[in-house]
């Protein structure tokens, strides 16, 4: 399992976060068969949602996010591929 992830879902109208939506917006964690494994609501504030803690399986774990009267999405974290070279200047020491 990966670690703790915060997940952060903004309300939008068109391309911009709509700052005064205030609906519920729930989660749904899906495990790599599809099923349900556990669900959660949170109510808009200034457009935007935090779902914090969120355990996964790399490349497995759906996050399915639903509101009323808008598009659902869904997101699954892969792990990031390896970058072939080195590293330098400040991140590097």
């Amino acid at each position: 399992m990966g670690r703790g992830q915060a997940l952060y879902v903004s309300l939008c109208a068109g391309e911009r976060t709509a700052r005064d939506a205030t609906g519920v917006v729930r989660m749904e964690v899906l495990d790599g068969r599809g099923r349900t494994i556990r669900q959660a609501e949170q109510t808009a504030q200034r457009g935007r949602v935090e779902f914090l803690g969120e355990e996964y399986a790399p490349g497995e774990t759906v996050f399915r996010f639903t509101s009323p009267g808008l598009a659902s999405c869904e997101a699954t974290i892969r792990p990031a591929p390896a970058v072939p070279g080195r590293m330098f200047g400040p991140a590097a020491a």
